[in-house]
């Protein structure tokens, strides 16, 4: 029957060669003898929420001035997912310390923090991470960046230098000092370092059934990013998607959209997407048709608790494959 099928519409294209050029009418059998599928892949269709995340170092210590305390080798896993994005580069995550410490003494008091990273080759050197000037009696919360003696930047950065060169058991040794004229010392309730928010959903996408097209492949075409990304949360929202061939994506060549979604702001798929970006689904798709892998990275990052909603937020496209007849 299917041959029959076939054998009527070729019947029916040559007839109409009395009318039509030779031209239109190879263009007919092309069109006859292949079929269009459309492909679907789900970013984003729910709500999702994170907050600042910390990791205790110290906790319930007393320093007295000119001592030294170190904790020994401590995980900061829980701040694993962060410190990848920041070192693949695929979102500015930014770091911080938080605190509550109290000056026991009547003089002042200046309390440092150091941390040694370690890595395969074992402990690297130790970086002074900031220091915090305490007034006699004082007692002090460090909830915020910029709240130590240097700048917010400046301990993002050097927080940033060792995360950046830990292994994966992301094992740090923290040490305390405490320099001043005192009796009593400094008493460290708890100090924690720590990340804002970051939402990050990884995927390396096999070629699966679509190699099977590889043979007939004709064309892809209205490659685009559909459906929409809401910010619920209280402030901007950097949203970020990256889409590349391979083992893992490169931010600069492989990012297909980006925007900053203000709070209460909707953006639908296609107004996030970046110049070149649709040409880059198109071509990843077919990447995945001759067999390779594709690795996809949705990132958002913000300064404070974000709350993002996705409506069917994904990657789409269609798929012209020729049809096999006989």
């Amino acid at each position: 029957m299917k041959r029959f099928q076939f054998f009527m519409t070729i019947v029916t294209l040559l007839f109409a060669t009395t009318m039509l050029g030779c031209g239109d009418i190879e263009d007919m059998i092309e069109k006859a003898t292949e079929r269009t599928i459309s492909i679907e892949r789900t970013i984003l269709d729910s709500t999702s929420e994170r907050s600042v995340k910390s990791v205790t170092v110290v906790e319930s210590i007393k320093v007295q001035h000119n001592d030294t305390y170190e904790v020994g080798m401590i995980s900061i896993d829980d701040l694993a997912e962060r410190i990848e994005v920041s070192r693949l580069g695929l979102g500015e995550v930014r770091y911080f310390v938080r605190g509550h410490i109290y000056n026991l003494s009547n003089e002042p008091a200046l309390l440092r923090l150091t941390v040694i990273p370690n890595s395969e080759a074992g402990e690297l050197s130790p970086v002074e991470i900031g220091s915090i000037t305490l007034a006699p009696q004082e007692e002090l919360y460090l909830e915020q960046m910029g709240e130590m003696d240097q700048s917010g930047e400046t301990i993002h950065q050097r927080l940033q230098s060792v995360f950046h060169n830990l292994d994966e058991r992301y094992l740090i040794d923290p040490i305390i000092q405490v320099e001043g004229d005192m009796e009593k010392g400094v008493h460290v309730s708890w100090l924690k370092l720590s990340a804002l928010p970051v939402l990050w959903r990884t995927e390396a996408v096999p070629a699966g059934p679509l190699s099977s097209y590889k043979k007939n492949f004709r064309n892809v075409y209205d490659a685009t990013l559909a459906g929409s990304i809401t910010n619920k949360g209280t402030n901007l929202a950097e949203v970020s998607i990256y889409l590349g061939i391979g083992e893992e994506v490169d931010p600069e060549a492989d990012l297909i959209a980006h925007a900053f979604l203000a709070p209460g702001e909707t953006l639908h798929g296609f107004e996030l997407l970046v110049e070149g970006g649709a040409a880059r689904i198109r071509d990843s798709i077919e990447a995945m048709i001759e067999g390779e892998t594709v690795h996809r990275d949705f990132v958002v990052v913000s300064t404070e608790p974000l709350t993002v909603k996705g409506k069917s937020l994904r990657l789409e496209a269609k798929v012209v494959v020729g049809v096999d007849v006989f």
